[in-house]
């Protein structure tokens, strides 16, 4: 209520991932992917895609405390069309004091989703109709942030980061005042988001305990996302082979659609053993404690937030 909207996303792709040191200072950095897709909604769309792209970037140390980086990378969307982005960065250690000071500036996009473009639905209360003239939105984001060492083993990170989007997309939008009315539309003008990112992590024990703390506030952002939100681990590693850990992720209360959403945090553990120097095994168990949160709340209509689950896999290098 008050639509009837499941979905049905079925994915493949595969990517690879070069470095090349072409002199003692200058490294280049390039691969490519190919991503295939269908997506189908209960009542309206049903849309297969490729997206495929290459990257290369870049890597000069023209002294030896300065690290500067240049990165391009082109995408072709079969429901879209193609982007170039790009990004610019620079990182300088001072040695004496234990300071790096990195600062980056670069282009991003995001397409239009199937749903934006395809999705045409009518029901009894709710009407949403499809946008195929959509352009994708693109941003100009720019960051800067200091790092510092403190006794050798841990290091404190602060940064401030600003995005000015063009042509943002708002995905339920009402442009023609009519009551429960809904398309896709590109927003005039920019859309500013820009926030604050201070994290503090190291180890301790000859290396055998280490950890992370990270809290990240938005001044303006995006509508729905939470003010504050924040994420912490502390892993072990009780032999040179074994790790566990304990984490936990933060997010303030804030809303989705008007509907006010509690704030929650969502715990796991997890680990790995190295079976051989090739053959990683990893497994972690997100929301250990079960915690009962929202992802949305719509019109009386609540969507719950994933249970206890279980995840394991392996790595195989060679």
């Amino acid at each position: 209520s008050p639509a009837n909207y499941g979905t049905d996303l079925q994915a493949f792709s595969v990517s690879t991932d070069h470095e090349i040191t072409l002199a003692e200072n200058l490294r280049l950095l390039a691969g490519g992917f190919y991503h295939h897709d269908s997506f189908e909604v209960t009542d309206g769309v049903d849309e297969t895609g490729n997206r495929y792209g290459l990257h290369s970037a870049l890597e000069w140390d023209p002294c030896e405390n300065l690290t500067t980086t240049a990165a391009l990378r082109w995408e072709d969307y079969d429901s879209y069309g193609d982007e170039f982005t790009w990004r610019l960065g620079s990182i300088y250690h001072l040695e004496r004091t234990g300071t790096s000071f990195r600062g980056g500036i670069g282009r991003s996009f995001r397409a239009p989703s199937y749903n934006d473009l395809f999705y045409n639905t009518n029901q009894m209360f709710f009407t949403y109709v499809a946008n195929p003239d959509l352009d994708a939105q693109s941003s100009i984001g720019w960051d800067i942030g200091i790092e510092q060492e403190i006794c050798e083993a841990h290091v404190i990170e602060v940064t401030w980061f600003n995005n000015r989007i063009e042509d943002a997309i708002e995905s339920y939008a009402n442009p023609s005042g009519d009551f429960m009315t809904y398309t896709a539309v590109n927003l005039p003008g920019k859309t500013t988001t820009e926030g604050l990112e201070v994290a503090f992590r190291g180890s301790c024990l000859d290396e055998t305990l280490g950890y992370r703390v990270a809290w990240t506030w938005l001044h303006e952002s995006l509508s729905d996302q939470p003010r504050s939100a924040a994420t912490a681990s502390l892993d072990w590693k009780p032999t040179d082979k074994t790790l566990v850990g304990i984490g936990a992720t933060h997010l303030s209360d804030h809303s989705w659609g008007g509907d006010p959403i509690e704030a929650y945090t969502v715990a796991r553990v997890f680990g790995s053993y190295q079976v051989t120097n090739r053959v990683k095994l990893h497994a972690r168990v997100e929301n250990v404690l079960d915690e009962d949160y929202e992802l949305s709340s719509f019109f009386g209509t609540t969507v719950k937030g994933a249970g206890t689950g279980l995840y394991a896999g392996v790595t195989v290098d060679w």
